[in-house]
């Protein structure tokens, strides 16, 4: 049986089914047009942190929307950040130091606010303190990259361990250089000047040692 009600723009009575009691609130297109034009101008514009980009939202959003979508919170460092702080380290009740030796042999560190971290948010140790002494020492190196105004280690650019143990990431046993210098250095070939760094690396040269 048809339920009566009042159209809340216009007054006029108008039935609808039982299943649309809840919802329907005007008679006609005409009124539900008004009502959303009346909605439209409770929102307010922001600008994304993220991207820049300008964006709408209701009003009493203000305060906690920063974002114009999913794809800028989740690409912020910002935003990881604030996470890392509730899901990592001591905010996590499982929480276990956050450094675990993988598979390859290599030390793991958990970093889940590194914009170039794997999806499980671990990113190898030798790579991570190379890339803090390229900021201190060699912050316009070519093997940084700028990402939110922050330098990171370029994904192309490689770490080679010199004594070719991988659990030894002291600053003096790490080299930064290209996929080709990496490969010379494992040959026992001096690589040319600025495809690594620091450029007073003792390399071993003139003993040939297996690519591993």
């Amino acid at each position: 049986m048809p339920i009566e009600l009042k159209c809340k723009v216009c007054g006029k009575s108008f039935k609808v089914p039982p299943c649309r009691a809840k919802t329907a609130s005007t008679c006609s297109n005409a009124c539900a047009v008004l009502v959303r034009a009346k909605s439209r101008e409770r929102k307010v514009y922001t600008r994304c942190l993220a991207c820049g980009e300008q964006f709408s939202l209701p009003q009493s959003h203000i305060d906690r929307r920063i974002y114009c979508s999913n794809k800028c919170r989740y690409g912020s460092i910002e935003w990881r950040d604030n996470i890392a702080d509730i899901t990592s380290a001591e905010g996590n009740p499982n929480w276990k130091g956050g450094i675990t030796e993988g598979s390859s042999g290599y030390i793991l560190i958990k970093s889940y606010n590194h914009p170039l971290g794997s999806s499980s948010g671990y990113l190898l140790k030798h790579r991570l303190v190379m890339e803090n002494w390229l900021r201190e020492e060699c912050p316009k190196s070519p093997f940084l990259v700028k990402i939110e105004n922050k330098l990171y280690l370029s994904k192309d650019a490689l770490v080679h361990h010199l004594n070719r143990d991988r659990l030894d990431n002291r600053r003096s046993n790490l080299v930064a250089c290209t996929v080709g210098a990496h490969i010379l250095i494992h040959q026992g070939i001096l690589p040319e000047p600025g495809a690594y760094w620091p450029p007073w690396a003792k390399i071993t040269v003139g003993r040939n040692k297996p690519f591993s």
